[in-house]
């Protein structure tokens, strides 16, 4: 009997030497972010009661409405994570300028990053520098040069599918022309192919599921147990969407490589082999560094080519639909727009090039204010890996960052009545008033969104040609249109114009 007593004491001894320490660590970590304003925490789910069973249109609008509750910073809790919440210039500008807090929070580690693996958008450290380095290379101007006839080529093709629905008074949703075409753009640069109709659908519903299936996982903290959601019918969803993207990419990858067999390193051979309308896509500058066997692997590769499509397609879609909706929405912006080409263009038989599209400074600024009203990417987070004071408050380390981009882009002490539509507020002289934080679409800092000038090339075709063949005008009013609260602020219910056709 006694020696089990002591054997006893022994083991809880030692139970509470092991657990004490990180009792006591836990409670601090607790009790710091909880010094933070926040809704009212409950066991388990946290903050999270306000979004269970909430749909899309609801996340979006409660994320909104935590924004004007608390001013600038508050703090949500998710199955023990602690989110902390930074929406206001001066404060995301102390995270975004540290040179070690750059690590994605754990929310990327769900279902976005069984898609994209650990590449650029969800590695950190050493990899994701070393990745940086070479993919910033690969998208200097004279590649980017390259893919201006793919961006008219099919953005010509998206023009003429919507011209049908010129001058009849039937309402078009634009946003599936517009998915496609950016789709069609994205897998021609990024992966050199041609999508069929059958595999265009079956790759953009696979997104459509991976995003639905993060959403849902992220607001269920039970499904954030990785066993459990593999039970569930969000498991086999996201099973069965991610065998759907990441079979595209292996086939495409498989084939290339084979072709890429038969050709030198010559431009010349390229094009003989592959012909100019197949010139060298990013896929092929992944492919070349996987040939130097230096650290650039073939999974490396995948992942790449994953996240350019993820980040090169849904992303500059959005974007362009939702500043279609506002262009439609004010006929003098439009027609501005279009004098504006006429002025650089002097007539439509010239097919744009980087150079005119640089000289399109109206459409700049109003890109910039659709983009403030609505931006693409609603927020981004990172992990504290080393702990920082804000707004007189300690972030410590474990806690999850996110930075609010639409709530710092509506501040109104920047951009007064910030609800208002006006192009205006990036003229130069009202630019230099804004605090270089204020207006963040494509992030900032040493993780802003390194494929920027990609997708505005891409987006200012998109609505230079829309603009160029049609007058449009916005069905629903800014009250009846509702976007999602995923990762990205997707136009729920679409895109609705009136087309009538330019003479």
């Amino acid at each position: 009997m006694e020696v089990t007593l002591i054997i006893f004491g022994i083991a809880t001894a030692v139970l509470i030497a092991f657990f004490l320490p990180k009792f006591i660590k836990r409670r601090q970590f607790v009790n710091t972010v909880n010094r933070i304003p926040g809704p009212k925490s409950y066991p388990i789910i946290g903050t999270m009661w306000d979004f269970i069973g909430a749909n899309r249109e609801d996340i979006f609008d409660l994320k909104r409405k935590y924004s004007k509750q608390f001013d600038g910073i508050y703090r949500l809790w998710t199955v023990g994570f602690a989110d902390i919440k930074l929406e206001r210039p001066e404060y995301i500008e102390q995270l975004l300028k540290s040179p070690v807090n750059i690590a994605k929070s754990p929310y990327y580690e769900m279902e976005l990053k069984k898609w994209l693996g650990n590449g650029l958008l969800t590695s950190f450290g050493q990899k994701w520098f070393s990745h940086r380095k070479l993919i910033s290379s690969s998208l200097h101007m004279s590649v980017l040069e390259g893919f201006i006839e793919v961006f008219v080529e099919k953005s010509q093709i998206m023009v003429e599918k919507l011209a049908e629905f010129g001058d009849t008074g039937k309402v078009v949703d634009v946003f599936d022309h517009v998915l496609n075409c950016a789709l069609d753009i994205i897998c021609e640069t990024s992966m050199g192919v041609h999508l069929s109709e059958d595999e265009r659908i079956k790759y953009i519903t696979a997104i459509q599921e991976i995003l639905a299936v993060n959403t849902q996982r992220f607001l269920n903290p039970f499904l954030h147990n990785e066993w459990i959601f593999a039970l569930t019918s969000y498991g086999a969803r996201s099973r069965k969407a991610l065998k759907t993207l990441h079979d595209f990419t292996d086939k495409v990858i498989e084939e290339r490589m084979e072709m890429r067999k038969q050709i030198s390193t010559d431009e010349a051979d390229f094009e003989h082999v592959f012909g100019k309308k197949h010139r060298k896509a990013f896929l092929d500058l992944f492919l070349d560094e996987f040939n130097k066997g230096e650290f650039f692997t073939k999974t490396d590769v995948k992942n790449e080519v994953d996240a350019f499509m993820f980040a090169g397609h849904d992303t500059t879609a959005i974007t362009t639909a939702n500043a279609l909706y506002f262009i439609g929405l004010y006929p003098e912006v439009q027609e501005k727009l279009y004098q504006e080409q006429l002025e650089v263009f002097g007539n439509f038989e010239e097919l744009p090039t980087m150079k005119t599209l640089n000289e399109l400074q109206y459409m700049d600024r109003v890109m910039k204010e659709c983009i403030r009203l609505i931006p693409t990417v609603t927020q981004v987070s990172r992990r504290v890996s080393e702990e920082f004071e804000v707004a007189g408050y300690t972030i410590p380390v474990g806690a999850t960052v996110s930075i609010g981009i639409y709530a710092c882009s509506h501040d109104e002490r920047y951009f007064p009545d910030p609800e208002k539509f006006d192009p205006d507020r990036f003229l130069p002289e009202n630019k230099e008033k804004l605090h270089p934080f204020s207006f963040i679409p494509f992030s900032a800092g040493v993780r802003n969104c390194i494929g920027q000038k990609y997708a505005q090339l891409k987006e200012k075709m998109l609505l230079l040609m829309m603009i160029r063949n049609f007058k449009f005008t916005s069905v629903d009013s800014r009250e009846n249109m509702k976007y999602a609260g995923d990762i990205l602020s997707k136009p729920i219910y679409g895109v609705k114009l009136l087309l009538e056709k330019r003479h």
